[in-house]
């Protein structure tokens, strides 16, 4: 806490509650509700569901036609999908040596969990640091959108991924550049880790590939009670447009393990699988949530969601994963709904018959209601010059030659290791970024 700052040395200063870091930062959940009144207000977990309970799809893309069975419609709408063997060990332990290489020197932010410190370290820091700093009462935990980016990456990992995650399935492509939403992020934790209770904003489709460790998912309905025994937070979309919004909560449903409160020793799911509760004590009302769905996810898994949900992680060992969303027809229109609820006022401008119109006009439409805003009478027809300006560069950044890729890898293991303890094939990347972290390569 900043209060105090300046008084001499144990002179008395205003006494502030203890709170989470960037909690308090937001529109609380019970003013947002109130403030929007009965529009777009969700009460029920059967509304929020889509009218039935979601549950976990299980999908093995070694099998022939696996991933390409995914119901575009379908997805990030109600259920829950996991992908099995998405990608294999060697792809994952290749790709992750390229991005040390690349942007093991960025800088990036991290933090310990449960002792609320923050700081600053470069990626092949972090990766030490959730390695060897690392327990459930302090745990390590890092998220950057730019280190992909700038390791020139995406288009490897992109080329890997199943045809229902591609750009041309994914409708925030079609939106000009300075309306979509960060593209591919890193997110390393260490045993112990977890990530805020939140919701994503927009409420798109949420995906998440774990290339190593594994990761306990716990996810909640967005309804007005759950939200207000969440304490939870409405914080806007950042950027120019200010779409739409996200909320966030500073409880930590992993807190007590097994009955002990924030235990330092991390629970291993192989020897029975543990119960987790939030600190009773100070969130009694959450302690009584209960999720609507649980998922374990393991190494070279993907995992596709629906981004509403309040949803949040906890890592059993060191993870590493790459976050991402997309907009499709599942989602579409709890997205669009969202940007006219936040943003425009409401339904009161569309025209009639607007919901059987085709997809991109709809996008445009309400894209056009916000651009709008910030040039009245002008806005849509500023959207659609900057529509128009993009086309033809849309789907060329995934366009991959995976022969080539594999002879690139082949060179870039050699700068691990010269003479690999193992094949890649048999050095899964946990094993490899331990022996990293270790500066034993």
């Amino acid at each position: 806490s900043k209060a105090g700052r300046g008084l001499p040395l144990g002179a008395a200063g205003p006494v502030m509650e203890q709170r989470d870091p960037g909690h308090g930062r937001g529109l609380s959940w019970a003013a947002f509700v109130a403030a929007r009144g009965e529009e777009g207000r969700t009460t029920t977990t059967t509304a929020a569901t889509g009218g039935a309970p979601p549950k976990v799809v299980r999908i093995d893309c070694r099998r022939r036609g696996g991933s390409d069975n995914l119901p575009l419609d379908q997805l990030g709408f109600r259920d829950v999908y996991v992908l099995e063997h998405v990608v294999d060990d060697t792809f994952a332990a290749t790709w992750f040596t390229k991005l040390l290489r690349e942007s093991g020197h960025q800088q990036v932010n991290y933090w310990h969990q449960r002792c609320f410190f923050e700081g600053s370290c470069s990626v092949a820091s972090a990766l030490r640091r959730i390695h060897l700093a690392s327990d459930h009462r302090s745990a390590v935990m890092m998220m950057d959108e730019n280190v992909i980016q700038r390791a020139n990456l995406m288009e490897d990992l992109q080329s890997r991924l199943p045809g229902a995650l591609q750009p041309e399935a994914d409708l925030f492509q079609r939106w000009p550049a300075s309306m979509q939403p960060a593209k591919q992020c890193l997110v390393m934790g260490g045993a112990g880790g977890c990530s805020t209770l939140h919701t994503d904003m927009l409420g798109w489709t949420g995906w998440n590939l774990l290339l190593a460790g594994s990761k306990h998912w716990k996810f909640f309905p967005p309804v007005e009670e759950v939200g207000e025994a969440f304490d939870a937070e409405v914080r806007e979309m950042g950027g120019q447009f200010h779409l739409g919004f996200s909320c966030t909560s500073p409880i930590d449903m992993y807190h007590t393990v097994n009955g002990e409160p924030c235990p330092e020793r991390v629970p291993d799911p192989r020897c029975g699988r543990p119960s987790f509760a939030p600190d009773a004590r100070r969130y009694p009302a959450a302690a009584g949530v209960e999720p609507l769905i649980e998922v374990m996810q393991g190494p070279n898994e993907l995992i596709i969601f629906p981004a509403h949900y309040f949803h949040q992680t906890y890592h059993y060992e060191p993870t590493i994963a790459i976050a991402c969303q997309m907009l499709n027809k599942g989602c579409l229109d709890r997205v669009l709904n969202q940007i006219l609820n936040f943003r425009c006022g409401g339904h009161a401008s569309l025209p009639l018959g607007f919901w059987g119109r085709p997809e991109e006009e709809q996008m445009k439409f309400v894209l056009g209601l916000v651009a709008d805003k910030l040039w009245p009478g002008r806005g849509h027809s500023y959207l659609e010059q900057m529509w128009n300006g993009k086309r033809g560069l849309r789907h060329a950044a995934w366009m991959v030659n995976r022969d080539e890729e594999e002879e690139d890898d082949e060179e870039v293991l050699e700068w691990i290791d010269e003479e690999p303890a193992a094949p890649p094939s048999a050095q899964p990347l946990s094993r490899l970024a331990l022996r990293l972290a270790l500066g034993s390569v």
